[in-house]
C-alpha cells in the first residue's frame, strides 16, 4: 500500500448525492493475486472538500456579448421606455452542467416563509447626490425605479400575508426566478433621484451565485438517513453593471483598411472584400468592417443585397446620388471544398467630371436587410438582419 501515492477515482458528472466538505467516503479496492488465489481488500477514506473560488471562477464567462471589461458588464436598453437587463442572456458556462442560480432565497418571518431574490442591487451614490441622508421616502422611490422583475417587496408564499396586504390572488411565487431580469423605470418624473446617474454608473449585484455539482444531499430526521438535497448553489464574485441609454437614434459603424481613392475616370471602381474573410485573389483594393450602432455585432452582407448611395449635399442633408454607386461583389475564400463565398462591396464612380487636383465626396451607405429576388439576407452575427444597416460620413476621394 505504501507504493500507491495517487488514486484516480471517476465519479458520473457532476457529484450527485455526495456531500462536499465535511463528508468522509470510502472506496473499497479488491488486489488480486493470482497466483496465490488470494484477495486483499483496502479500505481508503477520502474526502471531496467544496470548489475553492478560482474554481468557481474558471467555470463560467461573464463576456458572452463583449461587454464586460475590467469587472463591468455594460447592458445597453432604450432608456426612453421601460427595459430590462438579463443577466443570463450575458452568462456563459463552460459546459450545460453549470447554470445562473438566480432563485429566490427563503427566510422567516413571524413563523411564516417569506421570499426575496438572491441577488441584491447597490446603487451608485451619484443617484442620491444632493439628497438628504433622512429622505427615506424619496430614496425609496429612487430604489424602485430599478428592480428585479416581479419581486420589489417580501412576497408571502401563506394565503394572507401577514401585514394583511396581499391576497391569494396577487401573491407572486418566488421560485422561477429564471432569467435574472432586472428592470429599469422609464418613468422617473416622480422621484427625488437624478434621473441622469442611472445611466453611464456602476451598480453592484451581489449575491449571484451559479449551479454546479448537482443536488447535494441532506438528513432526513424522520428516517435518520441521508437523502438527496437540493442543488448545490456556490458564491460568485460580486459584479458591476453599468447601463448605457440607447434611447437615441445612433447609426451602424462601418470602417475601410485604406482611405476609399478611385480614379476620377466614369465606370472605375475600387471592391472592398469582408474583413471576416480574406479572398483568394489579390485584385481588392483593401477590406471593410461593418458593425452595429453599439459597434458590438458584425454584419456580413447577402448575396443581392441592395446597397443605396446618397451624398452630402450643401445644406447638409443627404440626397440620391448621382456620382456613385455601390453593389454587392461576391468572391471566394479559403481551402473547403467546395469553396466557402462571401461578399463583398463595389463602389463605382459614374460621375461624368474629371478632378485633377481630386475631390472628397462625403456618402451615406444603406444596407437592406432583406436581399432581392432569391439572394440570401444580410446577416448580424449569424441572424438574419431585421432592419437595414445605414451609415454615414463615408468619406471618398475621386482623383
Amino acid at each position: 500500500m505504501a507504493k500507491f501515492t495517487t488514486l484516480r477515482i471517476p465519479f458520473k458528472k457532476n457529484y450527485p448525492g455526495i456531500q462536499l466538505g465535511n463528508g468522509t467516503l470510502v472506496a473499497k479496492v479488491h488486489f488480486y493475486n493470482s497466483d496465490a488465489e488470494t484477495e486483499t481488500v483496502a479500505i481508503i477514506p477520502f474526502v471531496i472538500n467544496n470548489p475553492t473560488a478560482a474554481e468557481i471562477a474558471s467555470w463560467y464567462s461573464w463576456n458572452k456579448t463583449n461587454n464586460f471589461v475590467n469587472g463591468t458588464l455594460t447592458a445597453f436598453v432604450d432608456g426612453g421606455s421601460d427595459a430590462t437587463v438579463t443577466l443570463s442572456d450575458n452568462f456563459e458556462a463552460i459546459d450545460a452542467g453549470i447554470t445562473l442560480n438566480i432563485y429566490a432565497k427563503e427566510s422567516q418571518k413571524d413563523n411564516a416563509p417569506w421570499y426575496t431574490p438572491n441577488m441584491t442591487i447597490g446603487y451608485p451614490s451619484a443617484i442620491f447626490k444632493g439628497m438628504a441622508a433622512d429622505a427615506y421616502e424619496n430614496r425609496g422611490k429612487a430604489k424602485k425605479l430599478m428592480t428585479w422583475t416581479g419581486y420589489d417587496t417580501y412576497i408571502s408564499t401563506t394565503k394572507t400575508a401577514i401585514d394583511g396586504s396581499a391576497t391569494e390572488s396577487n401573491i407572486t411565487g418566488m421560485t422561477n426566478f429564471t432569467d435574472g431580469e432586472l428592470t429599469l423605470k422609464s418613468n422617473r418624473s416622480d422621484n427625488s433621484a437624478n434621473a441622469d446617474a442611472y445611466f453611464n454608473n456602476a451598480y453592484t449585484i451581489s449575491g449571484i451565485e451559479v449551479k454546479a455539482l448537482g443536488k447535494g444531499v441532506k438528513f432526513d430526521a424522520n428516517n435518520h438517513s441521508w437523502i438527496e438535497g437540493d442543488d448545490r448553489s456556490f458564491g460568485i464574485s460580486n459584479i458591476k453593471l453599468v447601463i448605457k441609454n440607447t434611447a437615441e437614434t445612433k447609426l451602424d459603424q462601418i470602417s475601410f483598411s485604406k482611405a476609399l481613392q478611385i480614379p476620377s475616370v466614369k465606370n472605375e471602381y475600387i471592391k472592398l472584400s469582408n474583413a471576416l474573410h480574406t479572398p483568394n485573389t489579390d485584385t481588392f483594393f483593401g477590406t471593410f468592417s461593418l458593425l452595429n450602432n453599439l459597434g458590438t455585432k458584425k454584419y456580413e452582407l447577402g448575396s443581392s443585397t441592395t446597397i443605396t448611395v446618397k451624398e452630402l449635399q450643401e445644406n447638409g442633408t443627404y440626397a440620391n446620388s448621382s456620382n456613385f454607386e455601390a453593389t454587392v461583389v461576391e468572391y471566394e475564400y479559403g481551402t473547403a471544398n467546395p469553396v466557402a463565398k462571401a461578399q463583398g462591396i463595389k463602389l463605382k464612380y459614374v460621375g461624368d467630371k474629371n478632378y485633377t487636383a481630386g475631390k472628397t465626396f462625403t456618402l451615406q451607405l444603406t444596407f437592406a436587410a432583406t436581399s432581392t429576388g432569391d439572394g440570401a439576407d444580410m446577416t448580424l452575427d449569424g441572424e438574419v438582419a431585421t432592419k437595414a444597416a445605414t451609415v454615414e460620413g463615408v468619406s471618398v476621394l475621386v482623383k
